[in-house]
């Protein structure tokens, strides 16, 4: 058919009855959703897509509109019971417009991002189309190393969007020595990230529905730590700066400075992740 949805439906027909937005398109939001992101996400992806700039309904539009709609779990009956359902959506997408509803504003997002795909691929044009979708992994990440390179803040926004559009849902950060550790300042790199900039950092993933989880290695691969000579006595093999000894008096201390730093500042984390 054409069609290339990242990840694959779980269910999808094409059904030809194809939509075409263009600038008396309207886009309704349930009253109810409290989250922006779903509306802001279908609004600018829309005008990057098409060059259209879509205008807000205060009432559910018969023709030619885009509808975001909150439902009970238990309408989202394909989906399995569970977790599963709360990131669930369906789309239905016909020559009067689409329809998407889901029992959450982050399954609205993943809604609207499958939408976006349809109409990136169609040249303006959203393929006629019933979608039924959740996710077979509630754990959805990658990871990014920070060690090699370190990008300016605007670029992991940037790396969020692209991410949310696949439905990823969080990113595994390796800090290393981009961190602005004031407990142990001799570990930060020039140009670190300033807590401040870590917490933004959060807040915007947020927006995607991504979690950050920190990484900081703790007995291995912590050559950015042993390689100062103020920890050369901690070192497992005195040549190497590779590994920490966790029987030597200090090792267990610098270890708990470092992690209680990052989550101070990485707040709230679901998981944290010490290598």
């Amino acid at each position: 058919y054409g069609i290339s949805i990242l990840p694959e439906p779980q269910i999808a027909t094409v059904t030809g009855d194809d939509f075409r937005p263009d600038g008396r398109t309207a886009v309704y939001a349930s009253p109810q959703l409290q989250d922006s992101s779903p509306l802001d996400s279908l609004l600018d992806g829309v005008r990057q897509a098409a060059g259209l700039h879509l205008n807000k309904a205060a009432s559910r539009p018969d023709a030619n509109g885009i509808v975001l709609s909150l439902v009970p779990e238990s309408s989202l009956r394909d989906a399995p019971p569970g977790n599963a359902r709360k990131e669930a959506y369906t789309l239905e997408v016909t020559r009067k417009g689409a329809v998407i509803e889901a029992a959450s504003a982050q399954g609205l997002f993943y809604g609207v991002q499958t939408f976006l795909q349809l109409l990136e691929q169609g040249n303006g044009i959203v393929r006629g189309i019933r979608v039924a979708d959740w996710p077979d992994m509630e754990f959805r990440a990658i990871h990014v190393d920070l060690w090699y390179h370190l990008d300016r803040p605007w670029y992991y926004e940037y790396l969020f969007r692209q991410l949310a559009h696949y439905k990823i849902n969080t990113v595994v950060f390796e800090f290393e020595d981009k961190f602005q550790y004031s407990s142990h300042p001799v570990l930060s790199a020039p140009g670190a990230l300033t807590h401040q900039q870590v917490k933004d950092l959060v807040k915007t993933a947020k927006k995607y529905y991504i979690e950050i989880v920190p990484l900081v290695q703790t007995v291995g691969h912590i050559s950015f730590i042993a390689k100062h000579p103020e920890f050369y006595h901690l070192r497992e093999v005195s040549k190497s700066n590779w590994q920490l000894c966790p029987l030597k008096p200090g090792t267990f201390e610098l270890i708990s400075d470092m992690l209680n730093e990052m989550l101070d500042v990485v707040e709230p984390a679901k998981y944290f992740h010490i290598g």
